[in-house]
C-alpha cells in the first residue's frame, strides 16, 4: 500500500519508541537510585558506624530491607501507578513511615528524603503529590524539631527545613511533571497517528476494492458483454434469414457458436486474471489484426489495419488497454455506426503510442455542450483504462461524417529482464471534440 512506506519510516518508529521509553527509562533510573542509595546507607551503618551497638545496626538493616520490599511490591511492580491513586497514597504513607524510622536510628538515612519526594511525584498526580509533599515536610520538620532541644534557633531551623523541603519538592515535582507531560503528549500523538494509520489503511483497502470492481466491470464489459452482444446480433441475423436462406442462417449460427466459445475462453481468463488470449500468443499488432479479422467475419464490415513506427513489446497493461479499446470501439461501431468501412491505425511514436479507430458511419450529434453524445459505459470504461496509464482519449464526430476514437498513451516498454522502462507519464486526461 502507498501508505505503508509512510508508517514504516525511521522517523515514525523513532517517535513511537522514544515516547514509549522516555518515562519508562526515567522511572527505572529513579528505582535504581533508590535501591543503590538505600544499600549505601545500610553499608555505612553496618561497616562505618563503630560507635553504635549491633542490635541497632540489625534493626536498621531489618527496617531497610522491609522498606526495599515495600518499595518493590507497592511501586516497582505496579503498572501505571498513577491509575491506582489510593494504592500509591498507601505506598507514600508507608515510605514516609520507614524513612522517619530509619532517620531516628541513623541520620545518614536523610539521603532517602530526596528519593521519597521524587517517587511521590512519580506515582501520584501533581495535585496529590503536592499535598503528600506538604504532609511529608511537616512530619520531617516535626521529627527534626523533636530530636533537638526546644530553642528558638532549633525552631527556626526546623521551619526553614520545612519550607526548603516544600520548595525542593515543588521544584522536583515540576521537573518530573514536565517529563511526564511530554511523555503523555507523545503517547497521545501515537494514538492519533495509529488512528490515522488505521483510517488510511481502511481507505486504501476500500480504494483497492473499488478499483478491482471497476477493473472487473471493464473486463466483463470488454469481453463477455461484447461477445454476448455479437451473439445476439448474429442470432437475430440468422432469424431474419430463416426460412428463406438456410445457408446464410447457418453461417450466422456458426459465427455465433464461435463467438460463444471465444467468450467462454475469455470468461475463464477473466476469472484467472490472465492476459487476453490474443496477447498470450501474439504481439499487439498481430493481436489487433486477429481481432479485426474476427470482427469483420462476424459483422461483414471491412477493416483496414495500419501499423506504423517500430513495433516493440510494451508493458502488459498498455497492450491490454490498447486491445480492449480497439475491441470496444469496434463493438460500438457494430451497434451504432451503420458503417461500411473502418480504418484502424496503431503508431509507435517515440515516447507515445497512438491508436485511432475511424468509421464512415452516421456519426453522432452534438449535445448541449457541443460534444458528441457518447456517454455509454463502454466509453467511460475506455477512458478510465487509458487515464489510469497517463493517457488520453479523444472522440471526434459529426452527423453523417462518421466517428474517430483516438487514444494516446505514454510508452512503458517491457525490458528483457522483465522490468518496465517508463517513458513519458503525464496525468491521464480525456477530451471530446465535434467535427
Amino acid at each position: 500500500m502507498p501508505g505503508a512506506e509512510m508508517w514504516n519510516n525511521p522517523l515514525y518508529n523513532s517517535l513511537v519508541n522514544n515516547s514509549r521509553d522516555l518515562l519508562c527509562r526515567m522511572t527505572l533510573i529513579w528505582h535504581a537510585v533508590f535501591f543503590v542509595t538505600l544499600a549505601c546507607c545500610v553499608s555505612v551503618v553496618l561497616f562505618l558506624e563503630s560507635d553504635s551497638v549491633w542490635a541497632q545496626k540489625i534493626a536498621a538493616f531489618a527496617f531497610a530491607a522491609a522498606f526495599a520490599l515495600w518499595h518493590y511490591f507497592l511501586n516497582l511492580r505496579i503498572q501505571s501507578p498513577r491509575s491506582h491513586p489510593f494504592l500509591m497514597l498507601l505506598y507514600v504513607t508507608g515510605a514516609t513511615f520507614f524513612t522517619v524510622l530509619l532517620i531516628n536510628l541513623y541520620p545518614i538515612f536523610w539521603l532517602m528524603v530526596f528519593l521519597l519526594y521524587a517517587h511521590t511525584f512519580i506515582v501520584l498526580t501533581a495535585r496529590w503529590a503536592i499535598a503528600a509533599s506538604v504532609f511529608i515536610s511537616l512530619i520531617l520538620t516535626w521529627e527534626m524539631f523533636l530530636a533537638r532541644e526546644f530553642t528558638a534557633e532549633n525552631l527556626f531551623a526546623a521551619l526553614a527545613l520545612g519550607v526548603a523541603s516544600v520548595g525542593f519538592a515543588a521544584l522536583l515535582g515540576w521537573f518530573i511533571d514536565k517529563i511526564t507531560d511530554e511523555s503523555d503528549a507523545r503517547k497521545k500523538l501515537i494514538v492519533e497517528l495509529n488512528a490515522t494509520r488505521a483510517e488510511l489503511a481502511q481507505r486504501e483497502r476500500e480504494a483497492g476494492v473499488q478499483q478491482e470492481r471497476q477493473r472487473l466491470a471493464r473486463e466483463i464489459h470488454d469481453t463477455l458483454a461484447q461477445g454476448f452482444t455479437s451473439i445476439v446480433m448474429q442470432l437475430e441475423a440468422a432469424e431474419q434469414a430463416l426460412p428463406n436462406d438456410a445457408a446464410a442462417a447457418q453461417k450466422f449460427l456458426d459465427s455465433a457458436r464461435q463467438t460463444a466459445r471465444h467468450n467462454l475462453e475469455e470468461a475463464r481468463r477473466v476469472v484467472a486474471d490472465l492476459r487476453p488470449e490474443l496477447l498470450e500468443r501474439e504481439s499487439l499488432p498481430n493481436a489487433l489484426q486477429r481481432a479485426t479479422e474476427r470482427w469483420t467475419q462476424a459483422h461483414r464490415i471491412a477493416v483496414h489495419t495500419n501499423i506504423s513506427g517500430a513495433p516493440s513489446a510494451l508493458a502488459p497493461e498498455l497492450e491490454i488497454t490498447l486491445l480492449r479499446t480497439a475491441q470496444e470501439a469496434l463493438n460500438n461501431i457494430a451497434k451504432h455506426a451503420r458503417a461500411s468501412a473502418v480504418e484502424l491505425s496503431l503508431a509507435y511514436l517515440g515516447d507515445v503510442v497512438t491508436l485511432d479507430i475511424q468509421d464512415n458511419g452516421v456519426g453522432m450529434a452534438a449535445n448541449g455542450n457541443g460534444a458528441p453524445a457518447s456517454s455509454g459505459f463502454g466509453l467511460i470504461a475506455m477512458r478510465e483504462r487509458v487515464a489510469q496509464l497517463g493517457g488520453q482519449v479523444t472522440v471526434e464526430s459529426a452527423p453523417g461524417e462518421g466517428t474517430t476514437v483516438a487514444v494516446e498513451l505514454p510508452i512503458r516498454r517491457q525490458a528483457s529482464n522483465g522490468t518496465l522502462d517508463a517513458g513519458a507519464s503525464n496525468n491521464g486526461t480525456d477530451s471530446t471534440r465535434t467535427g
